[in-house]
């Protein structure tokens, strides 16, 4: 040792240090910790919920790895993969639970209850491209074949599509929600 850094130690350490045996030290430490991390690794390798936990971190990481390569457009990337990700999330929700895996990945809880109800309905498509299971408020085809006919009627020709959609609403006593009749009005080509 250096005497500028002799120096810089206070007295008291150093006059404790020459009257302390010197085999105090000797790989004192590192045979404590050596057990103490060997007793940690055993007691891992006989826990079942600890190796499904770490099971479950690898899913994640390898899932991370994949979306991590278009980074600049992370939440895109994420909404893209995203029945992938449904399923990723199903598989380790029960070692880590839900809200920690959701996050992970910064989606809400509803967000994942959608995201599931889409990847695992099988369902029939509506004409706006939407599942009709998942979907109730949707109109029935009787009610958009009625609709069709309307609009191409020349009697409603000059109508608004919103009045439109509210004159069916009325008559249908529909649960089908405005905006769903607007889209299906401009899906037809009013």
């Amino acid at each position: 040792m250096s005497r500028e850094i002799a120096v810089l130690i206070p007295r008291a350490n150093i006059w404790r240090w020459k009257n302390e045996p010197a085999d105090k030290y000797k790989t004192f430490e590192l045979n404590l910790r050596r057990t103490q991390d060997y007793d940690i690794i055993r007691s891992f390798a006989r826990d079942r919920r600890a190796k499904q936990i770490f099971s479950a971190y690898v899913r994640l990481s390898k899932l991370f790895v994949s979306l991590a390569q278009g980074v600049p457009k992370f939440h895109k990337h994420v909404h893209d993969m995203r029945i992938q990700v449904v399923k990723t999330i199903d598989r380790v929700r029960g070692s880590l639970g839900l809200t920690n895996v959701l996050g992970a990945f910064n989606i809400s809880v509803s967000t994942f209850r959608q995201w599931s109800m889409e990847t695992f309905t099988s369902c029939f498509h509506s004409i706006v491209n939407k599942c009709n299971r998942i979907y109730p408020t949707q109109l029935s085809s009787p009610e958009i074949a009625t609709l069709k006919e309307k609009l191409l009627s020349p009697q409603y020709q000059y109508w608004p599509i919103s009045s439109i959609a509210l004159d069916l609403l009325a008559k249908w006593n529909s649960a089908a929600g405005l905006k769903h009749l607007v889209q299906i009005c401009q899906a037809v080509g009013h």
